[in-house]
């Protein structure tokens, strides 16, 4: 008998906006495509989602196990890139002196 050992990296991951603006549901269109963008240039498996207004607890499997931040950075700015400007201009008003200069969105 042949035995093959077979190795699965999942993760747990929670994705929390910046100062827990309930910004996901409300954009949950949004959300969703960044999602499908996502997973056309990356191969992973979403095993479980819970999206709430202001974060996201997902466990994912991915192809390649070296991409998890990858994966998580193309959601994000994908996201971040088609919200409406409004929305963009507002949580980059909140930003710390140090974010502002980093040139964080300040969605996340």
């Amino acid at each position: 008998m042949q035995i093959t050992k077979v190795s699965i990296l999942w993760k747990l991951l929670t994705i929390i906006t910046q100062h827990r603006r309930p910004l996901l549901i409300g954009n949950i269109e949004l959300l969703r495509d960044s999602f499908r963008r996502s997973k056309k240039r990356y191969t992973y498996i979403i095993d479980a989602i819970v999206i709430l207004p202001d974060h996201i607890h997902m466990i994912i499997t991915p192809k390649n196990p070296k991409e998890y931040s990858k994966i998580i950075a193309h959601i994000k700015r994908s996201f971040t890139y088609e919200l409406e400007q409004k929305v963009k201009d507002e949580a980059r008003w909140n930003l710390t002196a140090s974010s502002y200069r980093r040139n964080l969105s300040g969605v996340w």
